[in-house]
């Protein structure tokens, strides 16, 4: 198995192919033109089979040319890791906690680690929650690090989220 559009490069290694030994690689059993080397590279977006003929060039090769077993190579598309948070509170009063939480996910595997950011600094632990008494205009992100197979990119950011905070009152009497 191998991601979409990744190049492998396959190798022939000749036994009795002579000085001078001619190679195609086929694709699909398809021969692919001017691939005239003992090293081959390609990358398909679906999944294909591939294999190499090899002639000789020794007069008393037999069979000539001869074929090696084909390869099946699974090609597993990319997908796009996708994130997204949410408030239980945006507007809060000064020294009210608020907890941020994952909202939607997609594409993040079976193991995905989660990255919390204050104004673009790392706090909390691996969770789909942060909960923090914020500061006026703290901006929130999740980074989601995908698990799945073939995610690209693997770390995407979550949408922004502001924080209002609201300064407590200050309440005067006066006596009389």
């Amino acid at each position: 198995q191998v991601c979409e559009n990744i190049q492998l490069t396959f190798s022939a290694t000749p036994v009795g192919g002579g000085t001078t030994p001619q190679y195609t690689w086929y694709v699909n059993d398809i021969p692919v033109p001017n691939s005239n080397s003992s090293v081959f590279t390609y990358s398909s977006p679906s999944s294909y089979t591939i294999f190499v003929s090899l002639a000789s060039s020794s007069p008393c090769a037999s069979p000539n040319p001869v074929n090696s077993a084909s390869v099946s190579i699974t090609v597993i598309p990319l997908v796009l890791p996708f994130v997204s948070i949410d408030a239980d509170a945006n507007t809060v009063c000064n020294g009210t906690p608020v907890t941020v939480s994952v909202d939607d996910y997609n594409n993040a595997g079976s193991a995905p680690l989660y990255q919390w950011l204050v104004n673009g600094l790392p706090v909390g632990g691996n969770s789909q929650t942060y909960t923090s008494i914020f500061n006026n205009t703290d901006v929130v992100v999740c980074q989601l690090t995908s698990s799945a197979l073939c995610a690209n990119p693997v770390t995407v950011p979550s949408n922004q989220i502001t924080i209002t905070v609201k300064p407590t009152p200050v309440i005067s009497g006066q006596n009389t």
